[in-house]
């Protein structure tokens, strides 16, 4: 198993990346204004929706959606309003936070499912699994080394352009909370995870962190922060010219909001940021009856996740 994962990487790190195109798929890929957009087009519904990630294609979109508590949460493969599904590689265990390969080749997730060794763990791991991105098809699920999974929780796996992993992580004893780590791929296998430096990770959670593929910048979640806009809100770090990480500062509203805003994706070639957020539609001051909530809970913008989309420079 660890053979045929080292094999698909390899050849997913040297591989030529596929050049975007931007209308293989009925997903609107441009924001023509600075203004906050829900992304429709049977994305965001009265279900739990979240995390988001685009194939440099530009034929497949992947996000996660679920029942009202997340109990149950798949990964949609989705291709239009009307060809959208349950990917095959889903749909038993809870999966959550797809991530493509910057050339498109392999995919990685979170999942909850059994892992080899360990078939009584219930923690989260990341997993990888090659992509046909001709047929929309999936290979073998198999679990990146045990270097990164450990008995803890690892989550949301974003990888660059040099093969790089970043992910969050609880791990016991070592992180004050959740936090972002860097796993390096060098001579063709994972190093040791290192955590990021403290102008990104702080006393507070620190979780769902998108990178930039060249390294440049990073984009991830806050929970706990005093003194800002919601419950998690969304920050960006960029890298000095000697490589150093910048200085943390919070994305401006409407991106962040008094709600839990995360799961920021970065689709680079057309300029937009993708977000998953709980917000509520505004309350109205008229008093509500059993038809209006009836209303509220039955489309989107009803408190549980949402996919929106902001022009993103």
């Amino acid at each position: 198993m660890v053979r045929f994962f080292v094999y698909c990487f390899v050849l997913m790190t040297f591989a030529t990346g596929c050049k975007q195109n931007k209308k293989h798929n009925s997903l609107e890929r441009t924001v023509k204004s600075d203004s906050l957009e829900l992304v429709s087009e049977g994305i965001s519904t009265l279900l739990y929706e979240r995390d988001f990630t685009i194939h440099p294609s530009g034929k497949w979109i992947l996000f996660s959606r679920g029942n009202f508590d997340q109990s149950q949460m798949g990964i949609v493969l989705y291709e239009s309003e009307s060809k959208q599904e349950i990917a095959s590689i889903s749909g038993v265990y809870r999966d959550i936070e797809p991530f493509f390969s910057p050339n498109g080749e392999m995919l990685f997730f979170a999942s909850n499912r059994p892992f080899p060794g360990r078939p009584e763990s219930k923690d989260y791991n990341i997993w990888s699994v090659p992509f046909n991105a001709e047929l929309g098809t999936f290979g073998e699920v198999v679990p990146l080394p045990e270097i990164i999974n450990t008995t803890g929780d690892e989550f949301y796996p974003s990888v660059t352009q040099s093969g790089n992993m970043y992910f969050t992580a609880d791990y016991k004893g070592i992180s004050q909370k959740e936090d972002i780590w860097l796993s390096k791929w060098m001579n063709g296998k994972y190093q040791q995870p290192e955590l990021l430096p403290a102008e990104i990770n702080t006393a507070f959670y620190e979780f769902n962190a998108f990178v930039a593929p060249d390294e440049s910048f990073i984009l991830y979640s806050v929970y706990g922060k005093p003194n800002t806009p919601g419950g998690g809100d969304i920050w960006i770090n960029r890298k000095s010219a000697d490589g150093k990480w910048l200085s943390a500062e919070i994305l401006p509203q409407p991106i962040n909001s008094s709600a839990l805003d995360y799961c920021p994706f970065v689709d680079i070639p057309n300029g937009v940021l993708y977000f998953s957020s709980n917000r509520k539609a505004t309350k109205s001051n008229s008093g509500f009856t059993l038809k209006s909530l009836k209303e509220q809970a039955t489309r989107p913008i009803n408190g549980f996740g949402d996919i929106y989309r902001i022009r993103f420079q």
